[in-house]
């Protein structure tokens, strides 16, 4: 990615060379016509779009606002849910409108997610994008992120890859689940080799959310869980069904994880979404190597609340922090 000058119009602008070989031979880059033509409000503008010596070049505008990765690199516990929702339903706008015009996006990601001096976000890096074919609903795939790659693209990665509007939904779900979890829906730390990643990816099932992030609402767990789904068929077909799923308020407490305890095996700090108290949920060894003790107080006095103290096994901890959660509401 280059910063570059455009003398014509006298602007700063982006410019990003891609290598045709990253997957798939591009041939003629028939994407580029369409590029041209993707405006919507939630997409980074690209200013140009055509192949130069065998490179496919896409120009946009430069995003100086920093992305959704940059926040979550910030905040590696994860995001406020309000924010990660709404940047993930900002997004789903930007894809469905190149949906409309017959493009798979291929490598929806935090990184890919552009912020406005408004903190809105928009949708960039089309490079990968693939051109819908109308007789199949299928699109090359010439390239992607195998963080928020889909399961079906994994399994055929390489020249025969196919996407789907579907597969963007994955991409987009994966999206959402990395900045309210602050890591992937795949742990891949344990694998070296990238085939040994794509297989993990298209046999293994992601995680599920609330297993990473328990704090997260369930609403919205179960929308993203579904749209995480190895079978495209049990994914919603559209980006847009996507965020109208995510759309339901979040009532009642909202939860955040912060860790602001040393010694502390993890903290999670509840903000009530009208008036009342915050609270704070520490979780703290138990007398056993396998106890995990997590203690309820108000944030303000440090007054413990009894209804918020049990003890857990480390096993399920997860589901303990969960009830407890549900107890404080």
């Amino acid at each position: 990615m280059y910063r570059v000058r455009d003398h014509v119009e006298g602007d700063e602008v982006a410019l990003k060379i891609i290598d045709p070989n990253t997957l798939t031979p591009y041939g003629p880059w028939v994407e580029a016509q369409i590029l041209r033509r993707l405006s919507d409000h939630h997409i980074l503008p690209i200013r140009n779009a055509f192949p130069e010596s065998g490179y496919p070049i896409v120009v946009t505008e430069v995003a100086s606002h920093g992305t959704v990765e940059d926040r979550v690199n910030g905040e590696p516990l994860g995001l406020d849910p309000l924010d990660a929702i709404r940047w993930t339903r900002q997004a789903c706008q930007g894809i469905s409108r190149a949906h409309d015009l017959g493009l798979v996006h291929n490598d929806i990601k935090p990184g890919n997610l552009f912020l406005t001096e408004h903190d809105d976000c928009r949708v960039g890096d089309f490079g990968f994008a693939g051109l819908i074919d109308p007789t199949t609903g299928t699109a090359p795939v010439h390239g992607g992120t195998l963080a928020t790659l889909a399961p079906e693209v994994a399994s055929a990665w390489g020249p025969a890859a196919q996407a789907t509007t579907r597969s963007d939904v994955y991409s987009l779900a994966a999206s959402a689940f990395w900045m309210l979890a602050g890591v992937p829906p795949h742990d891949l730390s344990r694998y070296i080799d990238d085939v040994d990643k794509l297989t993990h990816i298209s046999s293994t099932p992601a995680r599920k959310l609330r297993d990473v992030a328990p704090h997260v609402p369930d609403t919205i767990a179960r929308v993203i869980d579904r749209a995480l789904s190895m079978d495209p068929a049990d994914r919603p077909v559209h980006p847009h069904q996507l965020s109208a799923d995510l759309g339901r308020p979040i009532t009642g407490r909202r939860w955040r994880r912060t860790d602001e305890h040393t010694g502390h095996l993890a903290c999670w700090r509840g903000t009530p979404t009208n008036k009342g108290s915050v609270y704070l949920l520490c979780m703290t060894p138990g007398a056993r190597t396998t106890q995990r003790v997590l203690t309820a107080t108000h944030a303000t006095s440090g007054n413990k609340i009894h209804k918020g103290c049990t003890t857990a096994i480390q096993s399920n901890w997860q589901a303990a922090v969960r009830r407890m959660m549900r107890a404080l509401h």
